[in-house]
């Protein structure tokens, strides 16, 4: 607020190419999303603690996990896109509930913030290989395949206008794969430009 009353307090040469009112609309706007920034990271480094001792496993069934995490968005987020769950009533796993719920949340808040005019967001699992694949699946623009595998890097964001419009620290990727090898699992894309993209998280049976 100083710095602000001190640039209001300038005064530019006659004939600058900017006005005093236009410095203060970006600066205000820089300091708004660096305020923005740190909320985020104060919220991942409290989500690493958080998580931080060994993970509590308990028998749990996935749909009511999915079903409040829903419910935390706000209906304004929410209306203009259809969370579809399509999970199975009787589907459970042996995990822990908390992490599961932190990395869905993320991944639907990811979809709904990133995936543009995305009608529908679905919640699905399939069971492969010795694992529960919990996803969340979009109709977005699509993730290029020369991302898939640095997508989930701390700190990476994508190079792509659509991307860096949005507020967003390059971590929420990285502490869901984080937390999932906490709990024996992992975190993959499946994804093409144009059609959608599908985050996956495998639960072991």
């Amino acid at each position: 607020l100083n710095i602000l009353a001190k640039v209001r307090q300038l005064k530019l040469p006659e004939g600058a190419p900017v006005r005093i009112e236009e410095v203060l609309s970006r600066f205000q706007a820089s300091l708004e999303e660096f305020s923005d920034y740190i909320a985020d990271i104060s919220y991942f480094s409290a989500l690493m603690n958080k998580h931080d001792r060994r993970p509590r496993l308990t028998e749990f069934a996935l749909r009511p996990v999915a079903q409040k995490v829903v419910s935390r968005f706000p209906s304004k987020q929410l209306a203009a896109t259809n969370i579809l769950i399509t999970l199975p009533e009787g589907l459970q796993v042996r995990s822990s509930s908390e992490i599961v719920d932190t990395i869905l949340f993320n991944l639907v808040g990811n979809a709904l913030k990133y995936a543009g005019d995305s009608e529908t967001i679905t919640i699905g699992a399939e069971v492969a290989g010795g694992y529960v694949v919990l996803f969340v699946q979009d109709q977005g623009p699509g993730i290029a395949r020369e991302y898939h595998g640095k997508i989930f890097e701390k700190f990476y964001r994508i190079k792509d206008d659509r991307v860096y419009e949005k507020k967003g620290t390059g971590l929420g990727l990285y502490l869901c794969r984080f937390f999932a090898r906490k709990i024996g699992g992992d975190m993959s894309l499946q994804s093409e430009l144009g059609q959608g993209a599908r985050f996956q998280l495998k639960i072991p049976l």
